[in-house]
């Protein structure tokens, strides 16, 4: 086997990797994360309304949850991140995104008459 059909081999795992990640991305932005402490939010099933996971994005090592897609395919996949943590981070970015807005807005010094 030579090298360039070794590569083209391994396309079809990328890309169905590929397309694995934006189905995650898809469902994760259906999902309502809210920040119960530094760095930890809580991220309902997708399938199950009265289950919540625990994600941590502050870990050393990188984002963890307790669901188990991401208990079962971390140790397998360098980064992986299931739907979960693609919440926790999605709302992380629009919490983030509002208190710099917040912080840019110039002060109002209107006196009310």
């Amino acid at each position: 086997m030579n090298q360039c059909s070794s590569v083209t081999e391994t396309i079809p795992n990328i890309e169905e990797r590929f397309q694995l990640l934006k189905r995650r991305v898809r469902k994760a932005n259906d999902l309502n994360a809210k920040c119960v402490g530094y760095g930890f939010y809580q991220v309902p099933s997708s399938t199950n309304p009265t289950r919540k996971y625990l994600v941590d994005l502050e870990n050393p090592k990188g984002p963890t949850c307790d669901c188990k897609d991401y208990q079962y395919r971390a140790p397998r996949f360098v980064n992986h991140k299931c739907k979960h943590i693609i919440a926790a981070m999605n709302e992380r970015d629009i919490q983030d995104s509002i208190a710099r807005r917040n912080r840019e807005k110039p002060e109002d010094h209107t006196e009310n008459v």
